[in-house]
């Protein structure tokens, strides 16, 4: 991978490396980075990830995808880094936040995917469409909770913490680009086929706008086992869960991810499936314009599931979720989208 980013990796975060934060309580040492510098530093290595010219060095195309009600059919892409690369990088090193090299270090397979969506309201007379401003509720804002929302395998986000006010005000004292910032730790749950356990996977998401046009999310793994707020991962879901598949005892893996959404609205192009160029020209209402979506991801699920195994449902995985995502915003009201409802309102019980 072209990029060198220590803190855009499969091995997780460590507690002790996280911003402070008052539910760490005696945990909470004094020489915890710097909360902005430190969201700063995941947004940027996210950013520079998806960034067109690093994103098409690093990643080659790996297969096209139907992804229904979307007309358009999702590019997979692919890459490895291997781990005498990740050896190489500046861990402690860095100019931004350093964080202790992993003691296991592995080749890192990540997979992408790319999408183009017409910028129609998802309830228009086009099929599988979306605005920009269905993407921004979307998946700017609250990513994790309407992830679990849209994605039915997922059967708990369990907010653990989150920065919001604190970088919020911080942000307005700087000279960032970022916008609409936010920074919160989620334990995703996920239900796997039995005789398998359930997957849990701690996260710290980060999501900005990066003009009105685009916006990021970046999510890393994080090890939070000895934070006293963590429900799966400290096993307190055990005794504490609310009904039976929330009880059940759960593997911890690790899931690391970049998204980048862009709404194009002047003069640019794109290759499609059969070598067509596209072209993106300024218009206005949304008429003539596009979205880019892509998604960049590495996981492990941990457990004895085989990594070969892991690797081979990714692609369908990944392209899938394109629909599921435009599905769920179809149902989603424009008052909901626009702010003036209350919550999620098409939250699963």
């Amino acid at each position: 991978m072209s990029i060198k980013s220590p803190m855009i990796r499969l091995a997780p975060v460590n507690f002790e490396d996280l911003p402070n934060h008052p539910s760490f309580g005696s945990n909470n040492p004094n020489n915890r980075p710097d909360l902005l510098r430190f969201a700063l530093t995941v947004l940027d290595q996210g950013r520079s990830l998806v960034e067109p010219t690093n994103f098409n060095l690093t990643f080659k195309s790996h297969s096209w995808k139907p992804s229904p009600p979307s007309n358009n059919e999702v590019e997979i892409l692919s890459t490895t880094v291997p781990a005498t690369d990740l050896e190489k990088l500046p861990w402690s090193t860095t100019d931004a936040i350093p964080r202790p090299k992993p003691p296991k270090i592995e080749d890192e397979h990540w997979y992408a995917r790319r999408s183009y969506h017409h910028n129609h309201p998802s309830k228009s007379n086009a099929p599988g469409t979306a605005s920009f401003e269905e993407f921004v509720y979307g998946l700017r804002d609250h990513h994790s909770r309407h992830e679990y929302d849209f994605t039915p395998t997922i059967y708990d986000a369990r907010l653990i913490c989150e920065w919001n006010e604190e970088l919020a005000q911080q942000l307005s004292e700087s000279n960032s680009r970022y916008t609409h910032t936010t920074m919160s730790i989620y334990e995703m749950c996920h239900k796997l086929p039995t005789p398998l356990n359930p997957r849990c996977f701690p996260v710290l998401v980060a999501t900005a706008s990066v003009s009105p046009d685009e916006f990021i999310a970046v999510t890393v793994p994080v090890d939070i086992t000895r934070c006293p707020s963590a429900f799966y991962s400290t096993g307190r879901n055990r005794s504490e869960g609310l009904d039976a598949q929330m009880r059940k005892p759960v593997t911890v893996g690790s899931y690391c991810a970049v998204e980048r959404v862009v709404k194009y609205t002047k003069s640019t192009t794109h290759t499609d499936k059969e070598g067509r160029v596209h072209s993106h020209e300024e218009g206005g209402g949304g008429g003539g314009e596009e979205i880019e979506w892509i998604m960049a991801t590495a996981s492990h699920a941990g457990g004895n599931v085989p990594v070969a195994l892991q690797r081979m449902g990714i692609p369908g995985g990944i392209a899938k979720d394109v629909g599921l995502f435009l599905k769920w915003i179809h149902g989603v009201s424009d008052e909901e989208v626009r702010g003036q409802g209350v919550g999620c309102s098409t939250a699963r019980p």
